[in-house]
């Protein structure tokens, strides 16, 4: 890996991180409304869908299929944790 496919690969993760925490903060204060929790799941679905949109539209379908499949591979694998 070459030192710029680093540094784009650290701020790939921090903007993913930063992401995660600001849509967290939203859904979180949103739990808290009349219907909280409906709506926190409306929120929650529309940011995922508005997310694979946004990278069907810049990275293509293989790319896409590809981070969705890993986005799922990381819930099972925190959900086998748990168990």
């Amino acid at each position: 890996m070459t030192e710029e496919e680093t540094l784009t690969a650290i701020i790939r993760d921090e903007e993913q991180g930063a992401a995660s925490a600001a849509i967290q903060a939203r859904v979180d204060a949103i739990q808290h409304l009349p219907q909280g929790p409906m709506r926190a799941r409306f929120c929650a679905a529309a940011f995922l869908t508005g997310g694979y949109q946004m990278m069907l539209a810049l990275e293509g379908d293989a790319a896409t299929i590809r981070q969705l499949r890993r986005l799922a591979d990381m819930i099972e694998a925190a959900t086998q944790r748990k168990a």
